[in-house]
């Protein structure tokens, strides 16, 4: 048994019971290990203990709330540089805040009404579609001021 608990899933016994009947050098099951997953899956698919919490929406929620947590404290000094600056930073940085939030929303969601809801799955829609567009609006906005400078130095 493996430290993640792998090995009492059923997943798992049908794959040692699979490679039990294929393999004829060997006929007890038992000889056979957990399939080693990678990472990722493990923390996509592992829950905590006696919850339907996923350690990846666990991460994900903390993760978000530290870096939320990082742009108020410094939200006072960026404001004032802001003040000072052109309106494409302010939008920017509007929307390095929505991003984060729409996601730890989502974590929320996820950590609450399990990941399999159809609510966990329209908020997931909902950050992708944001960081999208704030992807368009990085190029846009700095293929637009780029040429723009360029004219007015001309």
């Amino acid at each position: 048994m493996d430290s993640f608990g792998w090995c009492s899933t059923s997943a798992c016994r049908s794959f040692r019971e699979e490679e039990a009947h294929s393999t004829p050098n060997h006929t007890n099951a038992s000889n056979f290990s957990c399939p080693t997953y990678p990472f990722c899956v493990l923390m996509l698919t592992n829950t905590i203990d006696h919850t339907s919490v996923r350690i990846y929406d666990l991460l994900l929620v903390f993760g978000n709330a530290v870096f939320l947590l990082v742009l108020f404290i410094h939200m006072v000094p960026t404001v004032r540089k802001l003040s000072r600056s052109l309106p494409l930073f302010k939008i920017l940085y509007s929307l390095v805040f929505v991003i984060p939030g729409i996601s730890l929303v989502h974590g929320l969601v996820s950590m609450s009404l399990g990941y399999q809801d159809l609510s966990s799955k329209l908020t997931q829609v909902v950050v992708r579609g944001s960081i999208l567009v704030t992807e368009m609006c990085v190029i846009v906005f700095g293929l637009f001021f780029s040429s723009s400078e360029a004219l007015s130095q001309i």
